[in-house]
């Protein structure tokens, strides 16, 4: 039985609010004709028990829920209705067409009186299991979701409060009698306010009632739910444990860098990231790797003074900083993956003489030599890595433009290559030197 399944009870209001009893969600109906009102979160049998020994009542508990939906209040505040409507329409194009948001994971509902009701699957994130103070990662994820967009502004909080209702689909609202109906994005689109108040006067059909097609995670849209995650460093155990074959290197890399910043010791550090790594369906059983990586981190001056000739030469943890940046997804993989392996091959005459011992010099000419490309398609590439500080170009005793890299890049195997899509992106932005921020770099022979 999966989180879906234990998490199958929520608080349930009918009349009013102060009608409350704790139901399972298959006894729920679609519809009332009365008011009536839902939890936004589900709970587990410890919420079961609690209710009993706590008179019917849920408030003050601590235990972990569920979301099945992200719910998004949207309430007219000091401006026109229409204008309120056109941001809604313009916000869920946005997501539609820039996150990949599918149609099928969206449900839009004219709440009966002034507003609307957003309910999006939290599969598309890959909210996959229960957590303690869920309801303030809602909150987060609603933030990020949709921050900058026209209906920000419009966004009530209420759903994200510890024990928040939201009204059941196709019932009154407890002052208009007015019910919460649901919408085409065409209806959204073109219906004023008159002409919606006359469609909610009736009851919908509940076979008509929309369902949530098969949805699946959306990699753009986990990204923020997993951002959300690695940045709660309450406990292990609230950490989303389920992180895929061949991104759990990556993820610690990412806690790593979060428990430092938050001011956590190196000890501190070593024991979260094992005890949320055993906290994984699969785990890594790599405590050493993990120690190791953990030393490398720390060592990492806080400055970020880590020499001219290659920025993260030092820096195993940070390197996914770079490695994960959207514009990488612009870049032919074939020519990041020719500069990552020929790091591999030998140490060149230079080696000794760059600030960062361990990069390696290449020249761009020979990058074109290599795959067939041309120069254009080269430099165009290299020179977006460059603008994001994986490479350096410099100047050696006069003999033109050379890129160093750091030992981070020379882990990579011959050959290699790789996906640069669907891995999680940390917060923080360094800002990137401009060009000729280094110095010359003259050999001494």
């Amino acid at each position: 039985m999966g989180s879906r399944d234990k998490f199958r009870y929520t608080v349930f209001a009918k009349g009013s609010l102060g009608n409350q009893e704790l139901k399972e969600l298959k006894n729920i109906q679609n519809g009332y004709l009365q008011p009536a009102w839902k939890h936004v979160l589900q709970y587990d049998k410890g919420a079961v028990d609690y209710w009993n020994k706590n008179n019917g009542s849920i408030k003050g508990y601590r235990g972990i829920a569920f979301a099945r939906e992200l719910i998004i209040d949207v309430d007219r505040i000091g401006t026109s209705f229409d204008k309120m409507s056109k941001a809604v329409f313009l916000s869920l194009e946005a997501l539609r067409f820039e996150k990949d948001l599918p149609d099928h994971a969206i449900q839009v509902f004219f709440s009966g009186k002034k507003g609307y009701h957003i309910h999006i699957s939290t599969k598309v994130f890959g909210l996959s299991r229960p957590l303690k103070s869920l309801h303030e990662r809602i909150k987060q994820l609603a933030q990020r979701l949709f921050r900058g967009l026209p209906v920000e502004p419009f966004i009530d909080e209420k759903p994200f409060h510890p024990n928040a209702f939201i009204r059941i689909v196709n019932s009154p609202h407890h002052e208009t009698g007015l019910f919460k109906i649901p919408l085409t994005f065409g209806e959204l689109a073109n219906l004023n306010l008159n002409q919606l108040k006359s469609r909610a006067q009736i009851q919908v059909d509940a076979s008509s009632l929309p369902k949530f097609g098969s949805v699946t995670e959306i990699a753009g849209l986990s990204q923020i739910w997993n951002s959300i995650l690695a940045s709660s460093l309450s406990s292990p155990l609230d950490r989303q444990p389920s992180v895929p074959d061949g991104f759990r290197h990556d993820t610690a890399l990412s806690l790593i860098r979060k428990c430092r910043a938050r001011g956590m010791s190196n000890m501190e550090t070593k024991k979260f990231v094992i005890d949320w790594d055993k906290q994984n369906p699969t785990p890594m059983h790599e405590e050493r790797w993990i120690k190791n990586a953990v030393d490398d981190w720390y060592k990492i001056s806080k400055d970020w003074d880590i020499g001219y000739a290659g920025r993260f030469a030092d820096n195993w943890g940070d390197i996914m900083y770079i490695l994960t940046h959207p514009a990488l997804d612009m870049i032919s993989s074939s020519v990041l993956a020719y500069i990552y392996t020929r790091a591999n091959i030998d140490a060149h005459e230079w080696e000794e003489y760059l600030i960062q011992p361990g990069s390696t010099i290449i020249s761009a000419p020979d990058i074109t030599s290599q795959l067939g490309i041309t120069q254009y398609q080269a430099r165009s590439s290299i020179e977006k890595l460059r603008s994001l500080g994986l490479i350096y170009f410099f100047e050696a005793h006069g003999k033109g433009r050379y890129i160093t890299l750091g030992q981070p890049l020379r882990s990579m195997r011959l050959g290699q290559e790789f996906s640069l899509r669907d891995l999680k992106l940390p917060p923080e932005h360094e800002p990137i030197p401009p060009w000729g921020a280094f110095p010359r770099i003259n050999p001494k022979r």
